[in-house]
């Protein structure tokens, strides 16, 4: 697909599911209204619920996506993403052990509590690198081996997780519920104020991409043929790791760990785009962005006024795609399989 028309094809896509996400919800908007400036409930939920809520939910998807792509392409394994690197466990395990020495030694009144926003994603950005860091040292043999690297990264985010459910369920489920909230990625309170706080993050990690690339693009290649260019290819896989962990870290930090979107954004957008890695970025961008705030909207509209975190949803699309990754032979010849059954 040329490029002007890929990106056509997605802008129009992010504008449609901009456009459901903030028409559409428990409450009906008059947009008619909007358009003359008629002071009305609805100026306050557009201005201040549903657009934030929109934009917010783009940042988060571009983040996710760009970690998942990164990931994928360091260490040249299609299952990769933060979740299963030992990113996001050990952003779970910082924040969650920030929260509560938070609540235990600092905040009085448990009911007044909220979450500190102002040094949060610096938590979770802080917890992904040292998780990211100690995977990367336990598979460190004289270079790093993606495989092995993608071994001890599961072992160690599984690790993380389950110390840091180990502290929640130790000091009260029912005095943290908003820490329930956060784990679930949810974005249940999206404001202005998080879009600001994320944004700089979001211009910084992108940056670092941009100057970057061409090294990671050389990853891509195994670590001899790489070498052979001129590359050195751990120390730029260090670099597009830090790179990774500071797009899903500040991520989480805001709205918490967002399933899935890391490892099935970067498929799709191969799928789109098959050989041009910088075409598969913008895809992975703007496909990221619009499966995030489809998720979101499908969350927040289906069982009105009730909300399914947005984490949740994209775990549900996440997981069998997943299962296909792994047994795509299988899957197709179920039907196959099921014939012979019945005779």
């Amino acid at each position: 697909m040329r490029l002007i028309n890929l990106i056509a094809v997605l802008v129009a896509a992010l504008l449609l599911v901009i456009v459901v996400g903030l028409g559409w919800g428990a409450i009906s908007i008059d947009f008619a209204g909007l358009v003359a400036g008629v002071d009305s409930p609805d100026q306050h939920i557009f201005w201040n619920i549903r657009l934030p809520r929109v934009v917010l939910a783009i940042i988060i998807g571009i983040h996710f996506a760009a970690s998942g792509a990164i990931l994928q392409t360091v260490t040249r394994n299609a299952l990769a993403d933060p979740g299963i690197l030992g990113i996001s466990g050990g952003e779970i395990l910082f924040m969650t052990a920030l929260v509560l020495f938070d609540v235990i030694f600092v905040t009085l009144q448990i009911s007044d509590y909220q979450l500190p926003l102002e040094y949060l994603p610096f938590a979770a950005l802080l917890g992904g690198i040292c998780g990211a860091a100690l995977v990367f040292l336990l598979s460190w043999n004289n270079g790093i081996s993606p495989k092995r690297f993608i071994l001890i990264g599961v072992a160690v985010g599984s690790m993380c997780q389950a110390i840091a459910m180990g502290l929640v369920f130790g000091w009260g489920p029912t005095k943290t519920e908003l820490l329930w909230i956060w784990i679930s990625g949810s974005l249940y309170g999206a404001t202005w104020d998080a879009i600001a706080f994320l944004l700089p993050w979001t211009i910084l990690a992108t940056l670092g991409l941009v100057l970057c690339f061409r090294k990671l693009a050389m990853l891509r290649l195994d670590d001899d043929s790489g070498s052979a260019r001129g590359v050195s290819v751990q120390r730029w896989r260090l670099v597009c790791l830090l790179i990774a962990c500071l797009y899903a870290g500040t991520a989480v930090g805001v709205v918490g760990p967002v399933g899935f979107i890391g490892l099935v954004v970067p498929h799709l957008a191969r799928r789109v785009v098959r050989d041009d890695l910088r075409l598969q970025f913008i895809a992975v961008f703007f496909i990221g962005a619009i499966l995030t705030v489809g998720a979101d909207v499908f969350g927040r509209t289906a069982f009105a006024p009730a909300e399914i975190p947005v984490g949740v949803l994209t775990s549900l699309i996440g997981a069998p795609f997943l299962f296909f990754l792994l047994f795509p032979v299988r899957l197709f010849s179920m039907p196959k399989v099921l014939s012979h059954v019945r005779r």
